[in-house]
């Protein structure tokens, strides 16, 4: 896999006059020297066409920004760039990504995505492509440890983070950190949006009541319900469960026996939070892809 993308002072002329998200622009790069690729070896060539963007990658990174709670301040186009870029276009700030990259990343890692896009944001949210000079290792790390924060924020394991940056040659370069300093910022911001859940077992693929006690239940005392079924359907919540883990959601099956505020008798689809914001930021995403999800407190 080819993974390569650009962030910086990146000034992209619109040649056919067409600004809005659903408008083709041939796009043109003024300026070579502020080009900075993820990969050093990693080359923009050819030209640049720009397309709307999917209602799939504006869901991401309205997910992404939920993580900070701000309102993203930029546009995101499709484009035939090797995967995304952070840009600058005059006064505009603009994420372009390609649509068949997504496409065929999303179904067999959907995490590799959201890491690829949270690096990008991160270069606009850190006033990176505000500054002239092009790649440096420490904006670098820095977008690598957004991303990494960014998928921990959304329920992704340490192995999800890092997966894209594992891809990444070992050597660094004067304008790219090597692999393993990338892998250490990459686990340095998941670590810190989860609190460190390494070891973690994850949450078995079939219905099982939780023995913990109820004072401290192991899911969150905060619900997003996505769906539930009656004890004697398993294999169904099950299912559920794995329908929506394939869309990136972090869900897991709980026993409603198991809180005190829920309905006995049934095996719920769920968000787990530790507090109510959290929840109501986590419902966001989740009614994308279930509408009448609700949010619930279990104990």
């Amino acid at each position: 896999m080819k993974i390569g993308f650009w962030c910086g002072a990146v000034i992209l002329p619109l040649l056919l006059g067409a600004t809005s998200a659903q408008a083709q622009s041939r796009l043109e790069i003024a300026n070579q020297s502020h080009i900075c690729s993820f990969a050093p070896d990693d080359v923009l060539e050819g030209e640049i066409y720009s397309f709307s963007s999917s209602q799939q990658a504006r869901d991401m990174v309205a997910d992404i920004m939920s993580t900070v709670g701000l309102v993203p301040r930029f546009t995101i186009f499709a484009a035939n760039v090797p995967n995304a870029a952070a840009v600058i276009d005059g006064e505009e700030r603009l994420i372009v990504y390609s649509e068949d990259w997504i496409q065929n990343t999303i179904p067999n890692n959907r995490w590799a995505a959201v890491a690829l896009l949270g690096h990008e944001i991160a270069h606009h949210l850190n006033g990176h492509t505000l500054e002239a000079g092009g790649s440096r290792p420490p904006t670098e790390l820095e977008a690598d440890r957004f991303a990494g924060f960014a998928v921990g924020k959304l329920g992704g394991s340490l192995e999800d983070a890092q997966w894209l940056f594992r891809q990444l040659p070992e050597a660094g370069s004067d304008t790219h950190p090597g692999r393993k300093a990338r892998l250490e910022a990459v686990a340095v911001g998941w670590r810190e949006a989860t609190g460190g859940r390494v070891g973690t077992p994850p949450p078995s693929d079939t219905p099982q009541v939780r023995a913990e006690p109820q004072d401290a239940p192991a899911a969150g005392d905060w619900l997003v319900i996505a769906g539930s079924v009656p004890h004697g359907a398993p294999d169904q919540a099950s299912a559920r469960m794995q329908e929506l883990r394939a869309l990136g959601l972090p869900v897991r099956v709980i026993n409603t026996d198991d809180f005190d505020n829920l309905k006995d008798g049934l095996y719920s689809i769920v968000v787990a939070t530790s507090s109510r914001d959290d929840a109501f930021r986590a419902l966001e995403a989740v009614r994308r892809h279930v509408p009448d999800a609700y949010v619930k407190k279990g104990n």
